[in-house]
């Protein structure tokens, strides 16, 4: 994410920053509690911030890595450090923020078995992949499974209950 675009950022969560107040219970607004900080924004701020965490998702493939409520809490963090200190070098701090989601490359694959269901080709609903299963591949993946499980850092109490699975 460009330099030009983190400040055009920081500008904006400085400017939600300026219509937080105090909660009031007979208000109406949005009540907010994260990170240490409890407080009130007006709903067009909470739209506002919302926007950020869309315009957040956009840059360069992020909305494929991670979810919305997952960039959400991340910026609540850095808004709350903006909240506590009005100090705080926002730019850097969004910058390691941006930074580290760059760097994030953890992919997770999941291997349920799904009873009553029978598949004669993939199948895939939003982001997950239902696929038919064989033998020789439900061996494949109890072979990975039993791989990552000895290599874990696990002690073999943990790993003896898994053995059972």
């Amino acid at each position: 994410m460009h330099h030009k675009a983190i400040k055009k950022i920081a500008d904006q969560l400085k400017e939600i920053a300026s219509q937080v107040s105090a909660p009031d219970l007979g208000d109406g607004e949005s009540f907010q509690m994260h990170h240490g900080v409890f407080y009130q924004l007006p709903n067009d701020a909470v739209i506002a911030f919302k926007e950020l965490v869309a315009q957040i998702l956009r840059n360069d493939d992020f909305h494929k890595r991670f979810s919305e409520k997952y960039v959400e809490e991340k910026l609540k963090e850095v808004f709350a450090g903006l909240l506590k200190d009005s100090a705080i070098d926002l730019e850097s701090a969004l910058m390691a923020l941006v930074g580290e989601m760059d760097e994030y490359e953890k992919k997770c694959i999941v291997l349920l078995s799904v009873e009553g269901v029978r598949l004669s080709v993939c199948t895939i609903l939003g982001k997950v992949k239902l696929a038919p299963c064989d033998e020789s591949l439900f061996s494949f993946m109890q072979e990975k499974a039993q791989f990552v499980m000895e290599s874990s850092i696990h002690g073999e109490g943990v790993k003896s209950v898994f053995r059972g699975c």
